[in-house]
Order: C-alpha cells, then structure tokens, then sequence
C-alpha cells in the first residue's frame, strides 16, 4: 500500500505565515477603523439627547462682562444697554450646546443655526435712521412716508426718549382708540417688513459673504411678535435662532469663489468668525454686529468650521500612510530603489538610482495630491495633463537609465567586482572598515614600493587604481548613511556630477511648486509646455552622461586586479566570529 507522507512546515515558515497574516490584518484593521469609528459615533449620536434651541445661559451676552475683552472696543457696540445686541452664538441644528464650556463643531454639509439677539430690535434702530456700518435703511425720500409710524413706532419699542406733546405730557402710541388702530397697523407692516429683512439676511464666514444662502425659517422667527397667530410665542431673551442650509456641492455660481477661498483659509478645521448681513441695492451690505470669533467670550462662542469629517481624515491618513511606509519598508529592505547593473557600493549593497528616485517621488507627491483633493473637494479629482507629462519623463528616464545600464555594464571585470562587493554585504560596519582599512593600507604600500623600484607604467597603473579605489571606498564608509544616500544619487564614481545635481534639484522645486499649487488652488497645476520641455531636456541630459559614465567604469575597473586577493580576507573576516550579530542582507 502506498504511504502518504503528511506535509510539515517548519518552526521558521510557520513564525513567517504568522507574522503575514499578522501584517495582513493590522493592514486591514489599519484601513476599516476611521469607517468602524464613523459608524459608532452615528450610533451614539442617535442615543444622545440633541436639543435644537441651547438654554440663554448657553452664550455669554451681558455687555458688563463681554468689556473685560480686548475686543470689545472694536464691536462697534455702546455699552448703554445690559444685554448685547447682534450674532451670539452658532452651532448645528441637532447638536446645540447646553453649556458655555462646549465649543460647536460646524460642518457646511449640515444645518447651521445663528441666534441674533434682539434682532427685530437691531431692524428697528436701522428704521430709527440710526446708522450700522455707514449705511441707513432708509432713503431720505421713505423718511417721508408715515414719520409717525416709522420713528415714533422704533422708538416707544426701543425705549428710546419720545418727544413730549404741548403740555409737557410724553406721548403715548395708546392714548386714543385712532393711535391704537395706527399701532396696530404699523405693528403688522413691521411684522411684514421684519420677515422680508430676515428672508434676505445671509452668513458671513470670516468676512466671506455667502450671498446666497437664507434662512429656511424666516417665516417663524420674530422676538417681539409672532409672525402668525398661531406662530410661536415671543422669546423673553428677544433671541432670534436663524437656521441655514450651506451645500458647498450645490453652491450658486456667485458664491463658488468665496467657498474656494474659504476651504483654502480654513483647511480641515479652524475657529471661525461668523456674523449676518443684509443686502442693499446699490450700496454696501448691512453687516450685523457679532461676538461669534475664535477669541469669543466662551468656548461657545468659538465655533469651529469642519469642512472634512474626522472619519475622512483619518482614512485618508492611515491609507496614504500605509502605502508610503510600505515604499519605506521596501527601499530599506529591497532594491526597489535602487540599480545592481551599475558598481556596488563598498558596502555590498546595490547602489541607489538617480531615475529610480525620481519615479517614486512623482509618485509619492501625485498619489498624495489626489487623495487631499478628493478629501477637500468631496468628489473624485481630475488629474491634469501635467501629471501625466511628469509621470512620462520619470518612467522614461527610469527606462532608458536601466538599458544603458544593461548595455554598457556587461564587461567581466565589473561582474568579479559586483560578486566581491556582494560578499561584503551584511557585514558589521565597524569591522567593513577596518577591513577596507586593511586593503587600503596594502594597496597604498605597494603602489608606493612600485614606484620606489621604478617600475614600467604599465605595471605601476594597475597598483594606482588599486590604491584609489580603494581610497575613495574608504572616504564612502566613513560616511553617515544620509551622505551615502546623496554620494549615490549626485554620483557614479564617487564625484558629484552638475547634471545629477541639476536634475534633481529640477525634481525637488517642481515638486515644491506642484504640491503649493494642490494646498493653494485645491487643484493639480498645469505647467507650461516650455517647463515642460525643460524637464524633459534635463532628463536627457542626464540620460546622454549616463553612456560615458558606465564606460568609464567599466574602463577604471578592468585595470583593477586586488579582487582575488580580497575574498579570502572578507570570507575569512566573515567567519572569525560566527556568533556575531551581522546586519541583514537585502535581497540582491
């Protein structure tokens, strides 16, 4: 009968599927829990109790305590009456705050509601011809019509000084049957007269006037009286909670510049100021006075404008976060970055690649671009030409850098000198140097010992290559490992060349300018065709040096002649200590 064997894994490949399927779900964890979140704060949300009108000690509004702020000398406000008059507060309709310690968190995607104290009385002193903001209500042609019943009417409500009759005697709007008919037909005309300013009033976000969007409730509100008889009971605090509807998605075309304005100002979150205005034919608005600012008088009032959800936030981080530290996690541990058709670094590993660099920094910045645009935008961007113009030249400098690569780095010599590098690799850095150290010192030695005895060229060139080579890999290890990064970069045979550094200094400010335009404009730029032409001819130019410079390796490493007598020394150096903690190879 046949025997079947059952399949075992050892210890070592069972800690490695475990530690996968670990990254596996961290990953996944990672990436549902702004969603996991989201959902749970929704739930809890439906389980609080929201109240739709905060309490009057909600907003602070007694003039006694709002003087001992430094602003309070700029509101434009007399400090004659006990109760402030204008904007006090602002929060969302279903989330007001009971207290003056909690801060509103204001999203334009929700309703927002903005309580005017006295608000009706701000419109009558407006019709008492008192002047807001350099403006009047009034023309002088309707001061004319029924002067009684416009200044007489706002100044008994106000109770402001009416002029006395002929006997001394103060008038009164109820002194006779014929003024209270009069009372109670100015009464209504006010009525009407206040629903139409209220209708029209609009918000104003750190001093953007959002033209058009109104209340949705003007038709209820009104402190002094209701609008209807059956309309709700007048408000004992005369405060006035106006409710709008802001969706920047479906903003009218006049306001679409001051959201974009906006949403660069603000970002994702920021306290705001916010107050009301009223247009005016012809003229400037009338613009409400307002204690609503980001150094309000109370965390109540200090508003804070969230134009992105936490939850949105926090996805877009953990996703772009995972995706650059996986290229992190690659690049220190695999050639993703680098070249090993070009000389090895003296330190075994591949060396890092100029175009390689180039085509992940594109994509790093462009990936990065498109998910902060949809997070600020709300809807899927639209890449630009220019994107697609900057991805091109790095593929294709990354393409053509790895052909002249293959193409020109084919001799013998460089394939021995890559094997000996690659043995070095992995090996503690303290004991590479002193190594190299070695080698240097024995090839110095030599070449001086040829040049004593007056040796043929021929016989002294070999030696000098040896006894530079061996120098400049005893200049690279004693540097720190971002200098190493940038001697890989900038150079090939260990001199910095001008058109490695010029393209990469094109690559670092175009990306500056492009990652400025995304945060400024909330869109991907659009270069001109002729910066566009320059970078392609930078890329060129560095692709028309790379074919000398691979033959000039090849050309400086043929001469050499020290590899054979160098891998016994680091094979040897390798197992003095077989104990010893050596760092870990990267994957050739």
């Amino acid at each position: 009968m046949p025997v079947h064997m059952e399949s075992t894994s050892s210890p070592t490949q069972q800690s490695g599927k475990a530690r996968t399927l670990a990254l596996y779900g961290l990953s996944i964890l990672i990436l549902a829990a702004p969603v996991l979140v989201s959902i749970a704060g929704q739930i809890r949300s439906n389980f609080k109790d929201h109240s739709s009108r905060p309490p009057r000690e909600a907003f602070e509004t007694s003039t006694t305590n709002l003087q001992q702020h430094s602003w309070w000398s700029n509101t434009g406000r007399d400090s004659d009456t006990p109760m402030y008059i204008g904007v006090v507060g602002a929060w969302p309709e279903d989330n007001a705050p009971s207290n003056t310690k909690e801060t509103p968190r204001l999203q334009l995607s929700e309703r927002i509601c903005v309580r005017f104290r006295d608000l009706d009385g701000w419109l009558l002193r407006l019709l008492a011809y008192e002047r807001i903001d350099g403006q009047e209500a009034l023309t002088l042609e309707e001061k004319d019509k029924e002067p009684y019943l416009l200044v007489n009417y706002a100044k008994s409500v106000l109770k402001l000084p009416l002029k006395t009759g002929g006997k001394g005697v103060p008038v009164s709007l109820e002194t006779d049957d014929a003024r209270k008919e009069k009372n109670d037909r100015a009464q209504k005309r006010f009525s009407t007269l206040f629903f139409h300013c209220r209708e029209r009033m609009y918000p104003i976000i750190n001093g953007l006037h959002l033209t058009g969007y109104h209340p949705i409730n003007a038709q209820d509100s009104g402190v002094y009286w209701p609008a209807s008889a059956q309309g709700p009971s007048p408000d004992p605090d005369r405060s006035d909670d106006l409710v709008f509807e802001i969706n920047p998605d479906d903003s009218p075309e006049v306001d679409r510049t001051n959201f974009e304005k906006l949403t660069r100002s603000i970002g994702i979150s920021k306290k705001v100021h916010i107050t009301l205005g009223i247009p005016v034919p012809g003229g400037d608005p009338l613009v409400s006075p307002s204690i609503v600012r980001p150094d309000g008088a109370t965390p109540a009032q200090q508003p804070k404008l969230v134009l992105v959800p936490g939850w949105k936030v926090a996805w877009v981080i953990a996703t772009f976060g995972l995706i650059f530290s996986l290229m992190i996690y690659l690049s220190l541990k695999t050639n993703i970055l680098r070249s090993c058709n070009m000389r090895r670094r003296p330190d075994g590993r591949c060396q890092l690649s100029l175009s390689h660099f180039q085509l992940a920094f594109w994509f790093v910045i462009i990936l990065a671009s498109f998910l902060y645009l949809w997070l600020m935008i709300g809807a899927v961007p639209v890449l630009s030409d220019t994107a697609l113009y900057l991805t091109g030249i790095a593929l294709a400098t990354a393409t053509g850098s790895a052909a002249i690569s293959s193409i020109k780095n084919t001799d013998s010599q460089l394939e021995a000198y890559n094997a000996s590098m690659a043995n070095r690799s992995g090996m503690p850095a303290a004991k590479l140097l002193e190594l190299v150290k070695g080698f240097a010192t024995a090839a110095t030695e030599k070449w001086q010992l040829a040049i004593k005895e007056s040796k043929p060229p021929e016989e002294i060139e070999p030696l000098l290559q040896d006894h530079l080579e061996y120098q400049r890999q005893l200049e690279y290890l004693r540097h720190a490992k971002f200098q190493r990064c940038l001697v890989d970069l900038l150079s090939e045979n260990g001199e910095i060349t001008l058109h490695r550094f010029q393209m990469m200094a094109w690559t670092l400010g175009l990306g500056l300018v492009f990652v400025t335009s995304v945060l400024g404009k909330l869109a991907m730029p659009d270069f001109s065709a002729t910066l566009l032409a320059l970078m392609g001819l930078s890329a060129g130019a560095y692709l028309g040096f790379r074919i000398p410079e691979a033959g000039t390796v090849v050309k400086t490493l043929t001469s050499r002649n020290a590899l054979d007598e160098e891998a016994p020394k680091v094979t040897e150096a390798r197992t003095t200590n077989p104990n010893e903690p050596h760092e870990k190879s990267p994957n050739p």
